[in-house]
């Protein structure tokens, strides 16, 4: 999932809020700083290239042969391509990451 933090309909508390409750085995939370709904996506600025670059290294992973645990995912996103991309996951330690 990812949200922006200047999300024009206000979408960041929802997001983190969906992020939290999912009951999924793997998860990431991709937060941009400063970006809106929509620009941070298709703009032209290095950022939404960065966005851009972030989504297909994740569905790389995610859909690659077997899956992917939250960690895999994590590693296979960091570094981001841009200081304003924030990669959050349910890990918090847990052994299968």
């Amino acid at each position: 999932m990812a949200v922006g933090t200047d999300d024009e309909f206000g979408l960041l508390p929802r997001a983190v809020q969906v992020f939290d409750t999912a009951e999924v085995a793997s998860k990431v939370l991709l937060t941009v700083e400063g970006g809106d709904h929509l620009g941070m996506y298709v703009g032209t600025s290095a950022q939404a290239a960065a966005v851009r670059a972030e989504t297909v290294r994740f569905l790389d992973a995610a859909l690659g042969p077997g899956g992917a645990t939250s960690g895999q995912l994590v590693r296979s996103l960091e570094p981001t391509g841009d200081p304003s991309l924030v990669v959050t996951t349910s890990c918090a330690g847990a052994p299968s990451c």
